[in-house]
C-alpha cells in the first residue's frame, strides 16, 4: 500500500501565529498529484486546519497500521516553531506558543512514530520554518522489499526526510501566495515538488520513476533558483533506493478517456489558447501530463483572452481578472475584480485583440486597458456576443433580426435570420457557430446556414464547436456530431453532462458531469 497524509495549517487561533495563504493550495494541490494513479498512485487523505489532538491521533493511526510492505507519506504545511530549547514543533489551528508541548505536534513525536512503525519505507516532506531542525532519528527502519506498484517496487528501506530549510532558515511563500482574494498558491518548497512530479522533470536519472534522492536534487536547486535564502534540507536513514513516483506520463496522438475529477461537477472550464492548461473550478491542469499545476482561488465560469493575457474567473459571487502572461500557473496574479455577479450559467467573451471583455448574452462590457465599463442604454432590447475572428466581430440579436458588425468599422458584415435566438457555441477562428432556435439547433459556417442538428432528447442543452465537429450535452449524456459527415460520429449516455470545451487545437474535449471531470480524444 501507499499512503499519503497530508497536513495544512493556515488559520490560527493564537493571535502571535499570523495566517497563512499557502498551505491550503499546497495540501489540494500536491495532493490531488499523489493521488493520481500514474504518477503517485497514493491513497491520500488530507486534514486542514485541524486541532493538534485530531493530527497527532492521525499520525499515529497512520504510522501504526502500516503494514510491513507499504511505504507511508507525512507532509506538513504550515507554521514551525521553535521553542527556548531549540526543539521543533508544528503549529496547528489552536497551538498556543506559551504551551508549545500539549497544543502542537512536536517534531521529536513524529520522529518516535517513525521509528517505531514497521512500514519498510517513510517519507517525510516538511514545508514550514526552521524545517531542518526535524530530529535524524535513533535508528534506521527494518523490514524487506516494498511490493508496492510493480514498476516501483524497490529494495529501499529506512526514512526519507526532506525540509524546505535549515534549522535556522525561514521557508517563503511564493510571490503569488497573497493577493486582493485571500486566496493562495503553492509556496516556493510546495511548488518545487508539484513542478518535479508533474512535469517529470525530477526523473534525473531518466528511467520513468522518481526516487527521493532524485526529488531532492532537484527541489533543492529549483528553490535555491528562486529564493537563494532558503536552502532545502535532507535528514535520511536509507538502505537503496524509495521510489517516491513515476515520471508524469506524456499523452501523444489519441487518449483514452480520463477522469480528471470524480465528483458532481458543473460549469465552464477553458481551455488556455495555447492548449498547454485547462482551468475548472479553479484549478489549472497541464495538459501534457493532465496533472494539477496550481490550484486558484477561483470558481466557474473560466475565459481566457485569445492573446492569452487574461483570464476572467467566478470568486464568491463576482467576476475577477487574472494576468496570466507567466508561462508559469503559479505565477498567475489576481488583477481585478468586476462589478458583475455571476452563477454556474454566466459566460464571458473576449474580442479579437483582448482589448474587450463582455458579459455574453448582456450589454454588460469592460476595456481591458483599465476595467472600467463600458457604458450601455439599460433600455435598449439588443442582446450581445464577442467571437472571434479577423477582425474582431460584435454580433448583435435585435429582436426578430440579427446581425454580425465589424467592432471596429461598425459596418454591417452579416444579416442572421430572425429565429436565432441565442449563441451558443463557436469555433476558436469564428468561423462555425451554433444557433439555438425555436426548432432546434442550427449551424452556420462563415454566418451561412450550413445545417439544422438533427434532434437528440436530452443531449442539447450545451454546445461546443469546433471546425468540423459539434458537442452537444445535457441531461442524457453527450454526443459528437461531424459537420463535413453529417452524422453522429459519437455518443455517449454514461450519465448528466454540463458544458464541454474544446481546445484551440480540437485535440481534446473536457465535459463535466456527475461523476467529474471527463477527458476525451476529438480524435473519433
Amino acid at each position: 500500500m501507499r499512503n499519503a497524509l497530508l497536513i495544512a495549517t493556515d488559520t490560527y487561533a493564537d493571535p502571535t501565529l499570523r495566517s497563512l495563504r499557502a498551505p491550503g493550495a499546497d495540501a489540494l494541490a500536491l495532493g490531488l498529484l499523489l493521488a493520481n494513479p500514474e504518477i503517485g498512485g497514493f491513497a491520500t487523505e488530507v486534514l486542514h486546519n485541524r486541532p493538534a489532538h485530531v493530527v497527532t491521533q492521525a499520525v499515529e493511526a497512520l504510522l501504526a497500521n502500516a503494514g510491513a510492505d507499504d511505504l507511508v507519506l507525512l507532509y506538513f504545511s504550515g507554521h514551525g516553531i521553535k521553542s527556548a530549547a531549540g526543539e521543533l514543533h508544528l503549529a496547528m489551528t489552536d497551538t498556543r506558543t506559551e504551551l508549545l508541548r500539549a497544543t502542537s505536534l512536536a517534531a521529536a513525536t513524529v520522529r518516535d512514530m517513525v521509528d517505531d512503525t514497521v512500514a519498510a519505507q517513510v517519507v517525510v516532506w516538511l514545508d514550514c520554518c526552521f524545517s531542518g531542525a526535524f530530529p535524524s532519528g535513533q535508528r534506521a527502519k527494518a523490514g524487506g522489499q516494498a511490493d508496492v506498484l510493480d514498476q516501483l517496487r524497490t529494495d529501499g528501506s529506512g526514512c526519507a526526510v526532506m525540509t524546505a530549510s535549515t534549522r535556522f532558515q525561514y521557508a517563503f511563500e511564493g510571490a503569488g501566495a497573497v493577493d486582493e482574494l485571500g486566496g493562495a498558491q503553492e509556496s516556493v518548497f510546495t511548488a518545487s515538488i508539484v513542478e518535479g512530479l508533474r512535469t517529470g522533470a525530477a526523473d534525473l536519472g531518466g528511467d520513468g520513476r522518481v526516487d527521493a534522492a532524485e526529488l531532492y536534487r532537484y527541489v533543492h536547486d529549483r528553490v535555491k533558483s528562486l529564493t537563494p535564502h532558503q536552502t532545502p534540507t535532507r535528514n535520511d536513514r536509507l538502505t537503496g533506493e524509495v521510489y517516491i513516483a513515476f515520471a508524469a506520463p506524456v499523452y501523444e496522438g489519441e487518449t483514452s478517456v480520463v477522469q480528471l475529477t470524480t465528483e458532481d461537477v458543473a460549469g465552464w472550464p477553458a481551455f488556455h489558447p495555447n492548449g498547454r492548461f485547462l482551468v475548472f473550478d479553479g484549478t489549472v491542469f497541464d495538459t501534457v501530463t493532465w496533472a494539477v499545476a496550481a490550484v486558484l482561488p477561483a470558481t466557474t465560469p473560466q475565459a481566457f483572452s485569445r492573446d492569452g493575457r487574461w483570464l476572467v474567473t467566478g470568486h464568491e459571487g463576482k467576476a475577477v481578472v487574472w494576468d496570466v502572461t507567466d508561462p508559469s500557473p503559479l505565477a498567475w496574479r489576481f488583477v481585478t475584480r468586476l462589478d458583475t455577479e455571476v452563477d454556474p450559467g454566466v459566460e464571458f467573451g473576449f474580442d479579437d485583440a483582448g482589448t474587450m471583455l463582455i458579459r455574453q448574452g448582456s450589454l454588460a462590457g469592460w476595456t481591458t486597458d483599465d476595467w472600467e465599463p463600458e457604458p450601455s442604454d439599460p433600455d435598449d432590447e439588443m442582446v450581445a456576443y464577442l467571437v472571434p475572428g479577423r477582425p474582431s466581430l460584435l454580433l448583435a440579436l435585435v429582436g426578430p433580426e440579427g446581425a454580425v458588425i465589424d467592432m471596429d468599422s461598425d459596418e454591417l458584415v452579416h444579416e442572421l435570420d430572425g429565429s436565432y435566438q441565442r449563441l451558443e457555441a463557436v469555433d476558436a477562428d469564428g468561423r462555425v457557430a451554433v444557433f439555438r432556435t425555436s426548432a432546434g439547433l442550427v449551424v452556420t459556417r462563415d454566418w451561412e446556414f450550413l445545417l439544422r442538428l438533427p434532434p437528440a432528447p436530452g443531449m442539447e442543452e450545451f454546445c461546443a464547436a469546433g471546425v468540423d465537429t459539434v458537442v452537444t450535452t445535457g441531461p442524457a449524456g453527450m454526443r459528437v456530431f461531424g459537420l463535413e459527415e453529417k452524422e453522429v460520429l459519437f455518443s455517449w449516455d454514461g450519465g448528466a453532462c454540463h458544458q464541454p470545451a474544446m481546445s484551440a487545437d480540437e485535440r481534446f474535449l473536457v465535459v463535466p458531469g456527475v461523476d467529474g471531470l471527463r477527458l476525451w480524444s476529438v480524435e473519433i
